[in-house]
């Protein structure tokens, strides 16, 4: 009889709290959801100049990211909003036809509104990472199905090198690198000098790749294949991406006094590993002591350094014969 009661009382206990937690959810769900309502209302259900606004709506990281995308004129890589889809859009429509509604994962949203009201016009939808402050309000903590903003990371990528703050983006190619049909990205971020330049100080980079998988992107990091640019570099430093079917090239070039050493980084995507490889490292190093220009040339591949991931890949480490 005893063993019956607590029985009773454990499953009683057990489903309070469940209960419990499915109120929690539902209630943080409703709560999410009303900010989604009130950003979209705020930012875009009017014709009014909002921009002020998105900081009480959107974290930091967001925010700095599409900084970093829409700061150089001359590259633009981000030439549309995100959070509509478009560069334009009716205000009345917006309103109207705005529907909020949870994705299978938790925090995860989708906001579905047409812009123009169109007779054929589809339906857009931005599906929205939510998270919580230290204040309990919910930002919007990334774009899911937005390329440059889904902060979508790979496992092999470090803490360090996934964060991207302080770094700009400096150049970007949109290339099918795995052959699968799928837009891959190649992307160079590069930080800014001080305010005072020291003669210490240095211009750091990181290079990504960003495979495709058709929902997702799978990200790799590096921040050594560029070398840090110092105040008395004679040279350029890195100077461009190429890209030819699954291999891309990085091109660039340092030196000091009478010294400058051009090199090129090849990498291959390599069907039968899924993975990206250091297909061939090269140099170009030209001595202008004697006063006249003396080049010396060396070029390493697989069979001199062995499998070298795209990750691990370090100029110093290189095997030199």
């Amino acid at each position: 009889m005893s063993f019956l009661i607590g029985c009773r009382q454990e499953a009683k206990a057990t489903h309070t709290l469940s209960t419990q937690d499915s109120l929690q959810v539902k209630n943080s769900s409703k709560e999410a959801i009303s900010t989604l309502k009130e950003f979209y209302f705020s930012m875009y259900g009017n014709d009014a100049d909002n921009e002020d606004l998105k900081k009480k709506y959107v974290s930091e990281r967001v925010l700095k990211r599409i900084e970093s995308l829409t700061s150089n004129p001359e590259n633009l890589i981000l030439d549309y909003d995100p959070f509509i889809k478009g560069q334009d859009y009716d205000a009345n429509i917006i309103r109207k036809t705005l529907e909020i509604k949870p994705l299978n994962k938790r925090n995860e949203y989708r906001a579905s509104f047409l812009l123009f009201g169109g007779t054929d016009e589809k339906r857009t939808n931005v599906d929205l990472l939510l998270k919580q402050n230290q204040e309990g309000d919910f930002l919007i903590d990334a774009i899911l199905n937005d390329d440059h903003l889904n902060f979508v990371e790979s496992g092999l990528t470090t803490k360090e090198d996934s964060n991207f703050d302080g770094y700009k983006l400096i150049q970007e190619i949109k290339t099918d690198i795995n052959q699968d049909g799928k837009q891959d990205i190649i992307s160079i971020y590069g930080t800014d000098w001080n305010k005072e330049i020291k003669p210490t100080d240095s211009k750091l980079f990181k290079v990504t790749v960003r495979l495709n998988d058709g929902s997702n992107f799978l990200t790799y990091t590096n921040s050594k294949i560029i070398l840090p640019y110092f105040p008395d570099n004679v040279a350029s430093g890195f100077s461009d991406i190429k890209v030819k079917n699954n291999y891309f090239t990085v091109e660039q070039a340092n030196g000091q006094g009478n010294f400058i050493e051009k090199s090129f980084t090849t990498f291959k995507y390599d069907h039968s590993k899924n993975g990206i490889f250091l297909h061939k490292y090269s140099t170009i190093t030209t001595d202008r002591n004697s006063g006249d220009e003396k080049e010396i040339k060396s070029e390493y591949s697989e069979k001199d350094f062995g499998k070298i991931t795209f990750a691990e890949f370090n100029p110093d480490t290189i095997i030199k014969k």
